[in-house]
């Protein structure tokens, strides 16, 4: 018995250790220790072993429950990030004064080919029924259209959401926008990933709305192979494995400088700024550390639950946000649960 009590105090420690450097393995970035970044996605694995060593050191009356007391009140400052227990009721202001923002990754917007022959009034007539009722002023699209569908999707959108203003700076990124659009650009452009940007005026305010699609980690058709064969032979299974990490390390290093490139356009920006988009990256990641510095995240204010965004084989997933500059008020933030894209879409509405 002293034997499995010394094992358990020394797993405990390995485990205490473990949670630490995933709190902190938002600050660094990627680039400069990339096996940080795997400690930090482990970060809600790691809170749920804490509560069961806590429990089971309890009933054993073991003095070793106080190192996870205070790794999980180290923690509780990053919990929001994870759950929410706010008000979910949106705070009513009159509709001249807000603005309702909606971000959607539409990955299957024009079927799973992506080709002329796939389009149908009745696959985009799905998509904007999501917003029915929702009366969006600027809606953030990733992966929504493609050069032969360039004319299509705006027209449709214009006509049904009445969204006037059409900016597409990238192949899979897109504005859509009720008031003018004055001024646009964009920060980057790497193939399906892209990064831009719209100055928005407002009568007499202009504000800057980044519009934000980062590198995909790539593991979703790994992760779903090795979910779907559950007779995989042990090569196979550690090939898998090695496929998923190497992946992960290689998104991981292309977003920590797609984000670097994002923070120095920012720095240049001269108006209140809102960051939308599918981040593919989890709250406990140098990516999300770094764009939501001196913002304010939508779900964090006015969210409630997980806040899931992501529709995949990789389940609780939170990786599509809304970020506004603290000049304004978050009134709600609501997470659309229908299933036509990998994503669902992400929805607030702010006062400014």
């Amino acid at each position: 018995m002293k034997i499995i009590n010394k094992l358990l105090r020394w797993l405990n420690i390995l485990l205490v250790l473990g949670t630490v450097f995933s709190y902190f393995s938002s600050y660094v970035s990627p680039k400069t220790a990339w096996f940080l970044s795997f400690i930090g996605m482990a970060f809600p694995v790691f809170l749920i072993l804490n509560v069961c060593f806590l429990a089971l050191f309890l009933f054993l009356k073991q003095k070793s429950y106080w190192l996870n007391i205070l790794c999980l009140a180290i923690g509780m400052f990053s919990i929001n990030r994870l759950i929410t227990f706010n008000d979910a009721s949106p705070i009513k202001i009159a509709a001249s004064r807000s603005l309702t923002i909606g971000t959607y990754n539409a990955q299957n917007l024009l079927g799973a080919s992506r080709k002329k022959s796939t389009y149908s009034k009745e696959n985009l007539a799905s998509y904007t029924s999501l917003f029915d009722k929702k009366n969006l002023s600027i809606l953030c699209l990733q992966e929504g259209s493609n050069s032969s569908m360039r004319s299509v999707i705006p027209d449709y959108f214009l006509e049904k959401l009445n969204l006037s203003y059409y900016y597409k700076g990238n192949r899979f990124v897109s504005f859509y926008s009720k008031y003018p659009i004055i001024n646009k650009g964009i920060v980057f452009d790497q193939r399906n990933n892209g990064c831009i940007f719209a100055d928005i005026k407002l009568d007499t305010t202009i504000i800057r709305v980044y519009n934000v699609h980062l590198q995909s980690t790539g593991i979703a058709p790994e992760a779903q192979k090795m979910l779907d064969n559950q007779d995989l032979k042990e090569g196979e299974a550690k090939q898998g494995i090695a496929n998923i990490l190497r992946r992960l390390k290689r998104s991981n290093l292309k977003r920590a400088d797609q984000v670097d490139q994002i923070i120095e356009h920012i720095k240049g920006t001269p108006y209140p700024i809102i960051v939308c988009g599918d981040f593919n990256d989890t709250p406990f990641s140098y990516t999300y550390n770094e764009l939501s510095s001196g913002l304010q995240d939508s779900f964090m204010e006015r969210g409630s639950g997980l806040g899931v965004t992501y529709n995949g084989p990789i389940p609780g997933l939170r990786i599509d946000y809304i970020l506004a500059d603290p000049k304004f008020s978050i009134l709600s933030h609501e997470v659309i649960s229908k299933g036509y894209s990998d994503h669902y879409p992400v929805i607030s509405k702010v006062s400014f």
